[in-house]
């Protein structure tokens, strides 16, 4: 319903609540009434049956007195006038053993229904209810003298009182004020409402249409002088600013449309116009040479040549740039990630893959080392190139892309990359003249695919610039395989270093091109931590969004993918570690996996081992240094967000940070992780066998450091389950399979960590 109400038109909700308000206030005040009515209907019965009591008693007096029944039941019958009592009975009392006789004087009952006056235990004066029935009691006193009465006996009345009746005899009224008062509200909405809502769908219509036609020249029409009206002026204004904004445009465009072509025109001649007289001036100056001349005759001509070379070759590379881009490039030499790199150009071609159907794969040996020194702007573009080139002409199938080492020289690592795919092929007598300027196969090619051939060309010349080589083997009809070589400096920064660097305190160094897609939610309810957070990590190009609560945080979670959240721990509706809670226990995969750093402004030892036992990953104190924050938010959200494509057991980030990326401390650490394993698996089978559950708990503490250093987290977080489980002997039937997984897992992780002690 609410999702419809959201949806509705303005017409359709101002009707609405109008409808509902004037529906609630009925059903309100209507209920207020019944309930009024009632009580006030059951005071009065009882006001009445009393007053009629104590008539009936002071009327049988004499009856009572001296016990004449007959008197008594003729006295009574008279109450069968109304049709609500249901019984009335006269009793006499005993002044001697103070009670009421155990048989009724006299008695008038409507019905056969038995009523036990006497299983009520009434007082001499006393009223009681009984289903749709009200029942008074009421002494009769004989006063002897002023001073002296004596009770003589009793009246008790039951009466009909039907609650029930009353109440859907006031539900038929309400529901008919209700139908009546609905349907006069709605008509009375409907007139008024366009008074509202009109204006608003007029300043739509003429937003949607603006929107459609992209006609600026159109302008809304106040019907109003109030907040509305004011906006369509408003609206009106930004209108005509953005037409006479678009009218400068247009003109700009169409003069640099007029430009451009002036351009092409110009050089199109100038490739014509200057290429033959120069080509004149070079073959007569060839001419001359040859003929008899003065030895200073000769020495102008050679001058003249000269002249005429450089100028043509001049001439030549402004035409070649305009193709390609031609001329001196300088490469550069910085430290890049090379599996960052080959997978953000796999995120940008994968759509014009997708649009063929086609698979674009990536595979990158583990040999290789990711960290490197070259100039990554032109590898992109070389892999681009044969990429694209890849995609074009294959139709069916896909196109995959290899990296391997195949050489160790001193400080160089030559690797080689190879653009695999399954298209139409080439014919082995072109691929001599595949890498030529403008050239492609066949004209039929150039035909049906287009492009000027210079893509295999700079690449080409890009490679060999850098000192490499690219080279090509293909068959027609089964596909093409274009590879390249280069020479690259392995770089002695660790993945992290690349990621972040502390010059100072106060200084952080930032890779803005990983930060800029991280995205973080910020869980704070202070407006100045707020803006102060938020200042901050804007400044390092982090995306940021902010939850006021731990309600918020969690609504936000379910609706944008986030990479990390910053928690503060005391907020208002839910706190910060209930927000953890649910997020960790109650949300899916992968949500509750998200890594959590909370932010306290007292960090005491015991709020810090709650904030990690209910599973948040971090804590920063406030206030915090802009280098502490940040770098925990990159260690934590690139580990989330890691761009490998096989899944790694392990993960040597935080052992290559403390390490400074020293292969050999590297090495030693996996030795000795290498010498635990079998003692910590031996330890963990015998507790398990000794069924002692405490050293139990005690290994499995001890072998979370040497996991988390190892990157083996989701291992670490078994042994922690188990360290708690086994501390206090809960579930034990979970143990040997805990036991079983660290086997299986650490055996794998050494497996996979002693392969990369050549690193």
């Amino acid at each position: 319903m609410l999702k419809y109400f959201k949806s509705a038109s303005i017409r359709t909700k101002i009707i609405a609540l109008v409808i509902v308000i004037s529906g609630v206030v009925v059903v309100l005040s209507a209920g207020w009434f019944v309930l009024s009515d009632l009580i006030q209907y059951r005071n009065r019965e009882l006001a009445s049956t009393a007053i009629l009591a104590k008539i009936l008693g002071a009327n049988n007096e004499v009856s009572l007195t001296f016990a004449d029944e007959q008197f008594s039941t003729e006295n009574i019958r008279s109450m069968r006038v109304d049709p609500d009592i249901r019984l009335v009975q006269l009793e006499t009392y005993n002044n001697d053993t103070k009670s009421f006789s155990d048989t009724a004087l006299a008695v008038y009952q409507r019905d056969t229904a038995k009523i036990s006056i006497k299983d009520l235990k009434l007082s001499f004066t006393d009223t009681a209810y009984i289903e749709n029935g009200l029942i008074v009691a009421q002494s009769v006193v004989l006063y002897k003298s002023v001073h002296t009465s004596d009770i003589i006996g009793r009246v008790v009345i039951v009466k009909d009182i039907d609650f029930a009746k009353r109440v859907k005899q006031f539900l038929l009224i309400i529901v008919i004020i209700l139908l009546v008062s609905s349907f006069l509200t709605f008509m009375l909405a409907y007139y008024f409402e366009r008074y509202v809502s009109g204006a608003i769908l007029h300043l739509h219509t003429v937003v949607k249409q603006i929107s459609n036609e992209k006609d600026y020249s159109l302008r809304a029409i106040p019907e109003t002088t109030d907040e509305v009206g004011q906006l369509t002026e408003v609206f009106n204004d930004m209108i005509s600013q953005i037409e006479i904004q678009n009218k400068e445009l247009q003109k700009t465009k169409e003069q640099a449309i007029q430009s451009l072509k002036i351009k092409e025109q110009f050089l199109a001649n100038m490739s014509h116009e200057i290429r033959t007289p120069m080509n004149a001036v070079l073959g007569f100056t060839e001419l001359l040479l040859g003929t008899n001349l003065t030895v200073q005759q000769v020495d102008y001509l050679h001058n003249i040549k000269i002249s005429a070379e450089n100028l043509l070759v001049i001439i030549n590379d402004i035409l070649d740039f305009s193709k390609m881009e031609a001329g001196r490039i300088e490469l550069e030499k910085i430290d890049f990630n090379l599996r960052n790199l080959i997978e953000r150009l796999r995120k940008t071609l994968n759509y014009e893959a997708s649009k063929k159907n086609l698979d674009l794969t990536i595979h990158i040996e583990q040999n290789v080392p990711l960290m490197l020194i070259g100039d990554p702007v032109r590898i992109n573009q070389i892999l681009t190139n044969l990429i694209s080139n890849s995609l074009k002409f294959t139709h069916e199938g896909g196109v995959s892309v290899h990296v391997e080492l195949i050489g160790i020289e001193e400080d160089m690592y030559h690797l080689k990359f190879s653009v695999s795919d399954t298209g139409i092929g080439i014919d082995n007598s072109k691929l001599g003249k595949i890498f030529e300027s403008f050239n492609q196969e066949s004209s039929s090619t150039t035909r049906k695919y287009g492009g000027t051939g210079l893509g295999l060309t700079i690449s080409k010349q890009l490679v060999e610039l850098q000192g490499g080589e690219i080279m090509v083997n293909s068959t027609i009809g089964e596909g093409s395989v274009f590879s390249f070589t280069l020479p690259l400096q392995k770089s002695t920064k660790s993945i992290l270093t690349e990621l972040i660097s502390d010059e100072d305190d106060s200084t952080v160094n930032v890779n803005l091109n990983i930060t800029k897609n991280i995205k973080v939610l910020l869980a704070e309810d202070n407006k100045i931590n707020q803006v102060f957070a938020l200042t901050l990590l804007k400044n390092f190009h982090f995306q940021v969004e902010i939850a006021n609560d731990g309600v918020e945080t969690i609504d936000m979670l379910k609706q944008y993918p986030f990479d990390i959240v910053l928690m503060d721990l005391h907020m208002p509706r839910m706190d910060g570690y209930e927000a953890t809670v649910h997020i960790r226990t109650q949300m899916p995969e992968p949500i509750c996996n998200i890594p959590i750093i909370a932010l306290t402004a007292a960090a005491t030892r015991a709020e810090v081992e709650n904030c990690l036992t209910i599973g948040m990953n971090e804590f920063i104190s406030k206030p915090f240094k802009a280098n502490e924050l940040v770098k925990k938010i990159i260690t934590l959200a690139y580990t989330n967000i890691n761009l490998e494509d096989e899944e790694m057991k392990t993960d040597l980030t935080y052992l290559e940070s403390m390490s400074g990326g020293n292969p050999e401390v590297i090495k030693e650490m996996i030795e000795l992780f290498k010498e635990q394993i079998p003692e910590y698996k031996d330890e963990m089978n015998k507790s398990l066998e000794d069924k002692n559950w405490k050293a139990l708990s005690e290994i499995a503490h001890k072998s979370k450091s040497s996991l988390n250093i190892f990157g083996m987290s989701d291992l670490a977080q078994k042994m922690q389950t188990l360290e708690h489980l086994a501390k206090e002997g809960k579930s034990p039937e979970l143990y040997p399979t805990l036991v079983e997984e660290f086997s299986i897992e650490v055996d794998e992780a050494l497996e996979e960590l002693l392969s990369q002690l050549n690193l």
